[in-house]
């Protein structure tokens, strides 16, 4: 099955997002320059800014792997973290439940709920070890190998390195421990301190500091969500239900909610309570969805499993389930042969990939195309153009990939370097709106690159100061005029 999803993932989900390409410019500046900047060195607008480059070791090992394998190698990268999530999410189920239909249910669910975080950005790091992070904690609520507790220090070293969302697996251990020391005094009545997950905890924060920028990086999570220029980041904002993949979280929940409350066991009140937190949190913030999923995925396998044992659940009569006898049988009757036909469904798995692969490089090359500047981008590197560079913040990464050092840019998906002023003058730029033209001479705007429509466009085509040297069936480039480079015949 898993290897299934990973046949999924790698063929049918795309490996560009609009912060792609501002972590291989990034991770390309620390391999060759062998440094981490602390202030902004892509921008001419915030140039000396401080700058927490706080994923760079993840923008670092994506680089050199985007360096030997292009965008498959990414492609493939993300699939198997989130392969590894869902892996890691059935651990946490099968110590809470032995209904196999349950957690395969909730695992196809959780994938679902997923689907937007799937692409190669640092945030894949935060699915994997939140999600270890929270098998670690249940096998030791549910006494199995307290050894996995053991590796959280250790990987909080990776985790804070590679990106902001460390911050959030110290958030679990400080809330669960909170949560087991109420769940002693409630079901025992007395009060047990939980002595190792706390320990483990201070050795967290202690491993936490094991980062080029010490404290800095540390409270950088806290500075970015006070920030009010995140808000500009659709997954900062409080999901949109009219959107498929919102409406899918809410169902999960309402059916959390639901079976919580009519299945009769002692980790009813505990799941409650550990979900509770993360799923508010979610509400606020799209991107809080996927440690909501991630905490709600263990816990609805064993509700819903209670449930439809309990027959209170209309349709736990339809569910198709199996006695733990009856599995354990089918292990012993297929023998050695399992093993051979997982084989043989992993080298079909392998072929499938290898047929697909020039398909699949034609199908990435024209994402590419429809979602990035890639003829605007060519002319300007073709015609030896540099400069100060405005365009949507969504280019302004693909263009700098291209073309850093030769261009610099004016904005880019790097929210927190800019403040207020400079965002409010990106906006009003953007939409070419009251006093744009005096905010492009103020800034010495000499390279545009925007959509061959809009406000922008319209303004810039009727500005005598930017003259069109390039259109093609999606962008344009404007450059200033009395620029070095004179301008050129418009091309289509």
């Amino acid at each position: 099955m898993f290897a299934i999803f990973l046949v999924i993932l790698t063929g049918f989900v795309s490996a560009y997002n609009a912060d792609t390409f501002l972590h291989l410019a990034a991770g390309r500046y620390i391999v060759e320059t062998g440094s981490l900047p602390h202030r902004d060195v892509f921008s001419f607008s915030a140039e000396g800014r401080p700058w927490v480059m706080h994923e760079w070791l993840y923008q670092a090992l994506i680089f050199l792997l985007h360096e030997a394998t292009g965008m498959p190698g990414l492609k493939l990268l993300t699939g198997l973290a989130c392969i590894l999530t869902l892996y890691l999410a059935k651990k946490s189920a099968d110590l809470l439940t032995r209904q196999a239909w349950a957690k395969w249910l909730v695992l196809g669910l959780l994938l679902i709920l997923l689907e937007r975080f799937i692409s190669p950005r640092p945030v894949l790091v935060t699915m994997v070890l939140f999600a270890f992070y929270l098998y670690a904690l249940l096998a030791y609520r549910c006494g199995g190998s307290r050894r996995l507790i053991y590796w959280l220090p250790p990987l909080m070293i990776l985790w804070v390195n590679s990106h902001g969302g460390f911050i959030v697996g110290l958030v679990l251990i400080a809330y669960f421990s909170l949560l087991q020391t109420l769940d002693d005094r409630i079901r025992h009545g007395v009060w047990v301190l939980p002595r190792l997950p706390l320990a483990i905890l201070l050795l967290c924060l202690v491993a936490g500091m094991l980062n080029p920028y010490g404290y800095e990086q540390l409270l950088f999570p806290l500075r970015l969500m006070s920030d009010w220029t995140v808000g500009m980041a659709l997954e900062w904002r409080p999901p949109d239900f009219s959107q498929w993949q919102n409406r899918v979280f809410l169902g999960t929940v309402l059916l959390f909610a639901f079976v919580a409350a009519v299945a009769r066991g002692k980790e009813s009140l505990f799941a409650v309570a550990l979900a509770l937190p993360f799923v508010l949190a979610a509400f606020s913030a799209v991107r809080h969805v996927l440690l909501a999923s991630l905490v709600l995925a263990p816990y609805l396998s064993l509700l819903l499993g209670a449930a439809a044992e309990q027959g209170r659940v209309a349709f736990g009569r339809f569910v198709p389930r199996l006695s733990l006898w009856r599995q354990e049988q089918r292990r012993q009757e297929l023998g050695e042969t399992e093993y051979v036909l997982n084989g043989i469904v992993l080298l079909v798995m392998v072929l499938m990939l290898y047929l697909a692969y020039p398909a699949h490089r034609s199908w990435l090359a024209g994402q590419e195309e429809a979602l990035y500047p890639v003829a605007a981008t060519r002319y300007l590197e073709s015609n030896g153009i540099e400069g100060r560079l405005f365009s949507p913040m969504g280019y302004s990464d693909y263009i700098l990939f291209s073309l850093y050092p030769r261009i610099t840019i004016f904005y880019d998906v790097r929210l927190e370097i800019y403040g207020e002023q400079l965002t409010r003058d990106y906006l009003t730029m953007k939409e070419a709106g009251e006093g744009w033209q005096e905010l492009f001479h103020g800034h010495a705007i000499d390279v545009v690159v925007t959509k061959a429509s809009g406000r922008l466009y319209a303004g810039l085509s009727d500005d005598a100061a930017y003259g069109k040297v390039h259109e093609d069936e999606t962008n344009a480039v404007f450059l200033r005029q009395g620029y070095p480079f004179p301008p050129l015949a418009t091309q289509h």
